[in-house]
């Protein structure tokens, strides 16, 4: 086919119609996409394009497929294949659509041609009024015409557009009416794994339980879970999007272990899946993301997994470039749940354990509020969580298993410092706390420093009670010494 413009010049507003259009008979979810930029088919200018996003929206809705073929037969049978152009222009615009490389870009050219109609039409039709006669007397009445145009062309294209002017808050707003907590997607009190407003990251090797988590994580937004390794998830209210972007027949598989027939019904209105890599490079289409997520009515997404929709990810300009398409979401009021992988081997050559060992620029790592490691090899019965990053406390480390039969996943053997302080009547120092969190008889001063925060938030709460000693133990005197505050008090 020859360009359809016959150069290299850029297509005319009459060809990015056919072209989006073209791009839509490729898939319904291109389809999906392109409804949360022109959710009507009057934003298209031609008679002809209306009935066909008519009919392409229609088979989408369905769940029909909306290829070529799919839609001549749709448009024939209710009788509108004429006056969609007729089998000839349908194929005409199917073959323009491989000019739109990007369908939500081209899309987006058709919701501005739009805008600039309607208010070209509004500025005609007060025009009108102004040069009648009959009312060149009476100029409130004109400016009050105009006005209710005005008002009418506004909300016509209100309903077109990424809506950035809802980003702008007052600064009182901003910086006073934030919770003094930090509000929990996935977790209680201090100990959260999941912040509302922040990507959490689950990372690990191959077989360590990263997509099991996730799918605990979507049940307990869809309501069906309470909990996830005993950690509160709170339901979300809209639909979650997970992005099976790799392997998805595997995914599915994974997930008939935890879901059954008698969730049939709200998987069906909560959840929506989309197979394989997204439309285009998140990174180098940074407000894709949020249009998926819009177009899913989603208020949570799972990326399953990160390499599969920003390529060259080690790249900063690729790193940065991703973290935009995600603080996009974000902003759009998305909660974001991303997998990932670590580099083969860690600082110094040894076991990737650390968050410079997250494989990729370091912008992917320093958009997310939390970073969760799982720890261990492919198989493994039970696999070690840590938190590498934390919006509150750190949580863990964990010991957890996952049942692979039931995919639900449970804390083994965790240390309750509550419990075991019960064994030292005459007080716990950090060092011996962490000795017992982090399971060595040589803690580093990082691993004593988050057994000290540990218990001072025990005292905090009134479970503990501290006594002598300065926070880092007085040079050549007594350190800290924690109670049970029932053993304190007996004492």
């Amino acid at each position: 086919m020859v360009n359809p413009v016959g150069s290299v010049e850029p297509l005319s507003p009459l060809h990015v119609e056919q072209a989006v259009l073209g791009r839509c008979m490729e898939a319904p979810a291109i389809v999906e996409l392109v409804k949360a930029e022109l959710p009507l088919p009057d934003h298209f200018y031609r008679p002809q394009h209306q009935v066909i996003y008519s009919g392409l929206i229609e088979l989408s809705d369905r769940g029909d497929p909306t290829d070529l073929q799919a839609l001549k037969d749709h448009l024939e049978r209710v009788g509108l294949l004429s006056q969609a152009g007729g089998p000839m222009y349908l194929a005409e615009v199917y073959e323009t659509g491989q000019y739109a490389t990007d369908p939500i870009y081209h899309a987006r050219i058709v919701a501005r041609n739009y805008r600039v109609r309607r208010l070209r039409d509004m500025l005609t039709r007060s025009l009108s009024w102004i040069d009648n006669p009959t009312h060149q007397d009476d100029i409130p009445g004109v400016m009050e015409a105009i006005q209710a145009e005005a008002a009418k062309a506004l909300s016509d294209i209100g309903s077109v557009g990424d809506g950035q002017a809802a980003q702008f808050a007052s600064g009182a707003s901003f910086v006073l009416d934030t919770p003094a907590e930090i509000p929990a997607i996935w977790g209680n009190g201090s100990d959260v794994l999941w912040a509302r407003g922040e990507a959490v990251m689950i990372v690990g090797g191959n077989g360590v339980g990263k997509t099991t988590t996730a799918h605990q994580l979507v049940a307990g937004r869809l309501g069906i879970m309470p909990t996830v390794l005993g950690y509160p998830v709170v339901p979300g209210s809209r639909r979650v999007l997970y992005l099976a972007c790799d392997r998805p027949q595997q995914i599915s598989r994974a997930m008939q272990r935890l879901f059954s027939e008698e969730h049939r019904q709200i998987l069906d209105e909560r959840l929506k899946v989309w197979k394989g890599p997204p439309p285009d490079d998140f990174a180098k289409n940074d407000g894709l993301l949020a249009q998926m997520c819009r177009a899913a009515d989603a208020d949570t997404v799972v990326i399953d997994s990160l390499k599969d929709v920003a390529i060259g990810l080690s790249d900063d300009t690729v790193g940065a470039a991703y973290n935009r398409a995600r603080q996009k979401a974000i902003t759009a009021g998305v909660e974001v749940l991303e997998l990932h992988h670590q580099k083969k081997t860690g600082t110094g050559g040894g076991a990737p354990n650390t968050l410079a060992d997250v494989y990729g620029s370091t912008w992917i790592t320093a958009g997310a509020g939390s970073v969760i490691l799982l720890e261990g090899k492919a198989g493994d019965p039970i696999v070690k969580l840590k938190h590498l990053k934390q919006p509150a406390q750190e949580v863990g480390p964990l010991e957890v298993t996952h049942d692979h039969e039931t995919g639900i996943s449970a804390i083994q053997n965790q240390t309750d410092l509550l419990v075991t302080a019960r064994n030292y009547p005459h007080g716990m120092t950090a060092q011996t706390a962490a000795k017992l969190l982090f399971e060595t008889h040589d803690p580093t001063k990082s691993e004593v420093e988050k057994a000290r925060r540990k218990l001072d938030k025990y005292v905090k709460d009134g479970l503990m009670l501290a006594r002598g000693g300065s926070a880092g133990g007085a040079k050549g005197g007594d350190p800290k010494l924690y109670f049970l505050t029932t053993l304190r008090e007996a004492s």
